[in-house]
């Protein structure tokens, strides 16, 4: 089973909208799969906030309706798609039907239309990290896992394959080009992370045997689990987590305006910093406004206080 039909089902298990048996199997899988169960638990918490939404504005019975069977309409075409799509169509299908009952009249509204609410950082553990780094960089063969099949090409033409897979977290979205820093791309794969997040993780090396691992997600993430962690304002305004682990090795966590970028390697952080920062923006010149995310890293410093 593809990571987007099994989603799909864990989606419909999360509705309550499997048969029994298949239901039987599924908690089976849940009861053994840690990962599973949160991708769950993510699921029912999207579909509560997008029902305080509904909750909120207030809409009319038959509105409700006409908004749930938009939604499912979306989730069976979804099929051949991925579920990042689907459950995007879903959230437009909903704002563009309330939007039009906003103009159509007061009446239907007790109050203001409500805004979905905003992604919110997902806890990147820096052990996960490290080992994700030292497994998919180094397989038992001692190669790399390259599932896309992109080692030894240029930049330019492995994006052009990403591309054409559809494997990037987020359309625009690219591999950067670190030559400028002597690495050259050796690796691609999907290898998540963290649950409910698309992810392309890619190693690259330098001349001098050096493994760089880099991560781009669909969504914000904060790393958790490091003794040393640190903000570092970079160029152009970007901010950095920095963690610095056992072994020699340093992680640095920033978010662009098409994805959440993770860079490890065995190198110092302020080397590591270095590297992030002629990594040029995607689909923009501009650099990311500062989110939610640095107030829960400071939160996070806060208690470690």
């Amino acid at each position: 089973m593809s990571r987007t039909q099994r989603s799909l089902q864990l989606a419909a298990y999360a509705d309550g909208e499997v048969a029994q048996a298949q239901r039987a199997a599924i908690e089976q899988e849940l009861a053994k799969s840690p990962v599973a169960l949160r991708e769950v638990e993510d699921i029912r918490a999207q579909r509560a906030a997008l029902h305080r939404v509904f909750i909120e504005a207030s809409p009319t019975a038959e509105l409700s309706e006409r908004i749930q069977a938009r939604i499912r309409e979306d989730r069976q075409r979804a099929s051949g798609r991925t579920w990042r799509i689907g459950l995007a169509s879903a959230f437009a299908a909903a704002a563009v039907i309330m939007m039009s009952v906003r103009l159509i009249g007061p009446e239907l509204w007790h109050q203001e239309l409500v805004s979905p609410p905003p992604l919110v950082a997902r806890a990147l553990a820096v052990d996960a990290v490290l080992g994700a780094h030292r497994v998919c960089s180094t397989l038992s063969d001692g190669t790399a896992h390259d599932e896309f099949r992109v080692g030894q090409k240029s930049i330019v033409e492995a994006n052009r394959i990403l591309k054409a897979l559809r494997a990037m977290p987020k359309e625009g979205a690219a591999l950067p080009d670190l030559s400028e820093s002597k690495y050259a791309l050796s690796s691609a794969c999907a290898c998540a992370l963290v649950s409910n997040c698309e992810v392309v993780h890619a190693t690259y090396n330098s001349a001098d045997g050096v493994t760089l691992s880099v991560w781009m997600s669909d969504r914000p993430l904060a790393l958790s689990g490091a003794s040393k962690l640190r903000r570092v304002s970079g160029e152009g305004g970007r901010v950095y987590q920095v963690a610095e682990v056992a072994g020699g090795y340093s992680i640095v966590q920033w978010d662009e305006r098409l994805a959440s970028v993770v860079l490890c390697g065995e190198m110092p952080a302020d080397q590591l910093l270095k590297i992030a920062d002629r990594i040029q923006p995607f689909g923009s010149a501009a650099r990311p406004t500062v989110g939610p995310r640095v107030a829960i890293v400071e939160m996070a410093l806060l208690r470690r206080s």
